[in-house]
């Protein structure tokens, strides 16, 4: 099923643009429609870099969008209710996502790209736009949603798990395609 967005995908003043069309989202799709209701989370966008067999599910989320005058900025180190809250979102769209990915008993896998299940790596990225200066919360963020999720990484063999700052340039040449 080919996604009916179109590139850049911009979503909480954080983007990507993908070098070709293998990308999707559950949101657009019945499958994923009927189960939302029922509590069910997806990340934002996965594309298939058919290349390299490389599967990567993208998560958007600003917790700093100055462009954003509507936008409530979460500090990282004074908001930690809220830095909880996202955590525990990462961790439930993580587990929800590889689920609906890996079985089909609601059709869920209609919503994918051809080709999806037979990527060799599966990478999940949370792409957060953070105040400056508070890389070092977000590290301690990513170590937590990490060792979360480190059952589900070896369960569905996957390669990464990465909560990265979208003004990261490491992280921008490892993932060329964040804008």
């Amino acid at each position: 099923m080919a996604s009916t967005v179109t590139m850049p995908l911009i979503e909480n003043g954080v983007g990507v643009h993908f070098p070709d069309a293998n990308f999707f989202q559950f949101e657009g799709c019945r499958a994923y429609n009927s189960l939302k209701g029922l509590g069910v989370k997806e990340m934002d966008v996965a594309w298939l870099d058919a290349p390299n067999a490389a599967l990567w599910f993208v998560e958007l989320k600003a917790f700093y969008d100055t462009a954003n005058p509507k936008h409530q900025a979460t500090d990282l180190i004074t908001d930690t209710n809220k830095v909880e809250e996202f955590k525990n979102e990462f961790i439930n769209k993580a587990k929800h996502t590889l689920a609906m990915l890996f079985c089909n008993r609601a059709g869920t896998q209609t919503c994918i790209v051809p080709d999806s299940l037979n990527a060799k790596e599966i990478n999940l990225v949370f792409l957060v736009k953070i105040k400056p200066g508070q890389d070092l919360e977000l590290n301690i963020l990513q170590n937590e949603v990490q060792r979360f999720l480190q059952p589900y990484k070896a369960i569905y063999k996957l390669s990464k798990i990465l909560l990265v700052s979208a003004d990261n340039g490491t992280a921008k040449a490892l993932m060329p395609w964040i804008l």
